[in-house]
């Protein structure tokens, strides 16, 4: 069936009362590999499909196939390519998918590579997933025991079984220190990525690098906000801002930590830079300081607790 066909099946669905309907192609009844095609097509290869369907029907359009990353699945939503994605195999790599990206630990998830190890028929307590290693073997986990007290523990070699274990071994609370000779992190699984259309393999050792903006928090004016008011994000767009504009052209993502610190909304006629700098009477300097204060408060919950409790404690709290 053609995406141009399955358009004019769904205007006669969308008539006889079906209320959603979801676009894929591929699968046990046509074509397994059509499902990846062998993971060589870019994420969302799909979703022209959906697309078409789309531009055909009122009712909403799921795209489903081959879609891994929560950024691009915000981003087909908002081009109006489809009102929603269905997620498969991702959920078997990633069974906390939805509470990683409400959270915006997207770098802490693992995305599924699209090698079909799970249609494979498996034996008993075999791993069902090349990302993760537990899939459809979730009773054979067992609770971890966290007794590493801090005890100092090296792991020699930062191939995917080094880094597993590394990843286990800090969970129990041990201090773990990675020795690897080469380079890059992954081994021979960093090798297998490297050939033309094997780039997914790498999103496995994705997984595992450091996030050099899991400790960082930007504290900054913003001028939409009234004065001495905060508002902690977990990530965002600059909003005109130029230094977070720098700050996400460097790391090329914009999921950090950012407290905004309002300073009420410039008046027609002022410049900018001297509105920001200067314009602040004394009661609006107490206010301002009350706020820098709570902003460092929340700093440190943030450190302490987590940024969700400093999210609820002090967004929306009124100054002045």
């Amino acid at each position: 069936m053609t995406p141009d066909y399955a358009a004019k099946v769904a205007v006669e669905l969308e008539k006889s009362g079906v209320s959603l309907i979801t676009v894929n192609g591929g699968g046990r009844l046509t074509d397994i590999a059509g499902m990846s095609d062998h993971g060589k097509h870019e994420e969302g290869w799909k979703v022209p499909y959906a697309e078409t369907v789309k531009k055909a029907v009122s009712i909403p359009v799921a795209a489903t196939g081959s879609i891994r990353h929560p950024e691009f699945i915000d981003s087909i939503i908002e081009e109006g390519k489809c009102d929603i994605v269905a997620l498969g195999r991702e959920l078997l790599a990633e069974p906390e998918y939805v509470k990683k990206a409400s959270e915006g630990r997207d770098n802490e998830m693992r995305m599924c590579i699209s090698c079909m190890q799970c249609f494979n028929k498996l034996g008993a307590h075999t791993a069902g997933c090349s990302v993760n290693p537990y899939a459809k073997r979730e009773l054979d986990k067992v609770p971890l025991v966290k007794d590493g007290n801090g005890r100092k523990v090296v792991v020699v070699g930062a191939g995917p079984s080094g880094l597993e274990a590394a990843v286990t071994l800090a969970e129990r609370e041990f201090d773990v220190e990675i020795f690897e000779k080469e380079e890059n992190i992954g081994g021979c699984v960093y090798l297998a990525s490297l050939p033309p259309e094997k780039f997914k393999i790498a999103w496995l050792i994705d997984y595992y690098k450091a996030d050099e903006t899991q400790e960082l928090i930007v504290i900054y004016d913003d001028i939409s906000l009234p004065p001495g008011q905060l508002r902690i994000r977990k990530k965002g767009s600059a909003g005109g801002h130029n230094g977070i504009k720098n700050i996400i052209a460097h790391l090329g993502h914009d999921t950090f930590m950012r407290i905004k610190v309002g300073v009420g909304e410039k008046p027609q006629g002022y410049d900018l830079a001297a509105y920001v700098l200067g314009h602040f009477d004394k009661k609006d300097r107490e206010v301002m300081q009350q706020a820098f204060a709570d902003a460092a408060d929340a700093v440190v919950m943030m450190m302490n607790d987590s940024a969700d409790a400093a999210m609820n404690h002090f967004n929306g709290k009124k100054q002045g």
